[in-house]
C-alpha cells in the first residue's frame, strides 16, 4: 500500500512538473518571439511624438497582467526545485502570500478587460452590424465586438469572487458558514449577469462561415471551447464551489476519506494561473496577428497548446476537489434551469447534502 501511494505521488508530481514547464515555455516563447521584438511599438510612446499611443491604459495594464502571469509560473517552477516528489506538499506556500497574489491576479485581470472595453469599446461597437453576427477571437479576419469584451470583464469578476470564496472555505470549519458564503458569493456576482451581454459560441461556427467540424481549425476550436466552457462552468465553477462548501477539505465515505488539494497549494495555483491566462491570451494572440507581428497558424497552434496545458492543470482539481454529484447536478441544472445560477447552486447543494447523508459508497 505504501509503495502504491509513493508511485501515485511520483506520477502526480511528474504531471505537475511537465504542466508548469509547458506553461512557462508558452510564455517564454510568447515574450521572446513576439513581445520583446515589438515592445517599443506595443508599450512605448510613438517615436518623435509627444502624444500617448492609442489605448495606452490598456497597453500598460496588459503588460502588467502578463508580468503577473509570468511571475506566478516562475515562482511555481522555483518551488519545484526545492521539493522532491516525496515531499511535494501544498503546505510549502504561505497562505497569506498566495491570497495576496490571487487578489493581485484577479484585479489585474479585471483592469486589463475593463481598459479594453473603455479604450476599444466605441471603436468595436458596430462590429457585428458591419459584418456578421460572429465575433470570434480565433479568426484572422474578424474583430472582437464590444459585447464580447464586456462579457469577459464579467467573468474576470467571477474569477476573483471564486478564488476569495475558496480561500475563505479553507479558514472556516463550519459547513453552515461555508454554505452561506457560497450562496452570498454566488448571488452577489450573478445578480448582475443580465447587465452584461451573452455571446453564443455557436455564432462563430454556424452558418457555414468557417465550415463544418473539421473543415477548418478555427471551427473545430470554437466548438471545443464551447464545451470546455460548459465543463468549466458546471464542474470547475459551481461544482467546485459547492464541493468546497459541503465537503470542506475532505470527502468522506464509508470506506475511505479523500484529501483534496488546498487552494493555496501548488497544484491548484497552477490551474488558477492557466485559467486566468486562457481568458486573455486568445485576445492577445489575435492582436499579434492583426498587427502582423505573428502569423495566424502560429496563433492557432499556441491557442491549442494553451488549451491542452490548461486541461492538464485542471485534471488534479477535478479528481481531488470536485464531488461527482456536485458536477452531475450542476451540469443537469445548467440545461434544465438556464440562467438561474443562484437557484441552481442551492439545488446542487441540496443534492450533495442528500447524497452525503443517505447514500453510502
Amino acid at each position: 500500500m505504501i509503495k502504491n501511494n509513493i508511485t501515485d505521488d511520483d506520477d502526480d508530481f511528474n504531471l505537475w512538473w511537465w504542466t508548469v514547464s509547458s506553461y512557462l515555455a508558452f510564455f517564454l516563447l510568447l515574450i521572446a518571439r513576439f513581445v520583446v521584438p515589438h515592445s517599443g511599438e506595443m508599450f512605448h510612446w510613438k517615436p518623435n511624438e509627444r502624444r500617448r499611443r492609442f489605448a495606452m491604459n490598456h497597453r500598460i495594464c496588459g503588460a502588467m497582467h502578463l508580468l503577473v502571469l509570468v511571475f506566478g509560473g516562475v515562482h511555481l517552477m522555483l518551488l519545484s526545485s526545492y521539493n522532491t516528489s516525496s515531499s511535494f506538499t501544498s503546505s510549502s506556500m504561505s497562505r497569506l502570500a498566495v491570497v495576496a497574489f490571487d487578489l493581485v491576479l484577479g484585479l489585474s485581470g479585471i483592469l486589463v478587460t475593463r481598459t479594453a472595453v473603455k479604450d476599444f469599446g466605441k471603436l468595436h461597437s458596430r462590429v457585428r452590424e458591419r459584418r456578421t453576427k460572429s465575433s470570434g477571437v480565433l479568426h484572422e479576419t474578424k474583430t472582437v465586438a464590444t459585447e464580447e469584451m464586456e462579457e469577459h470583464f464579467f467573468y474576470q469578476m467571477v474569477n476573483l469572487t471564486q478564488v476569495l470564496y475558496l480561500h475563505f472555505c479553507e479558514t472556516c470549519d463550519g459547513k453552515n458558514a461555508r454554505t452561506l458564503a457560497l450562496v452570498l458569493s454566488t448571488w452577489s456576482i450573478w445578480r448582475y449577469r443580465d447587465r452584461f451581454p451573452v455571446n453564443s459560441f455557436s455564432r462563430n461556427y454556424e452558418g457555414g462561415e468557417n465550415g463544418r467540424w473539421f473543415e477548418s481549425v478555427e471551427n473545430f476550436l470554437y466548438r471545443a471551447k464551447k464545451w470546455q466552457y460548459v465543463f468549466y462552468k458546471t464542474c470547475l465553477l459551481h461544482g467546485l464551489n459547492v464541493s468546497s462548501a459541503i465537503f470542506g477539505s475532505s470527502r468522506s465515505s464509508s470506506s475511505k476519506t479523500t484529501t483534496i488539494l488546498t487552494t493555496h497549494g501548488e497544484r491548484f495555483q497552477l490551474y488558477w494561473l492557466c485559467l486566468n491566462a486562457s481568458y486573455v491570451m486568445e485576445f492577445f494572440l489575435q492582436t499579434l496577428v492583426k498587427k502582423k507581428y505573428g502569423t495566424q497558424s502560429n496563433a492557432l497552434l499556441m491557442n491549442q497548446f494553451l488549451m491542452v496545458v490548461s486541461s492538464l492543470s485542471a485534471f488534479p482539481v477535478v479528481v481531488r476537489r470536485v464531488h461527482p454529484i456536485a458536477f452531475v447536478a450542476a451540469l443537469a441544472l445548467n440545461f434544465l434551469n438556464r440562467k438561474q445560477e443562484t437557484a441552481n447552486v442551492c439545488l446542487t447543494c441540496v443534492a450533495c447534502v442528500v447524497f452525503d447523508r443517505y447514500v453510502k459508497i
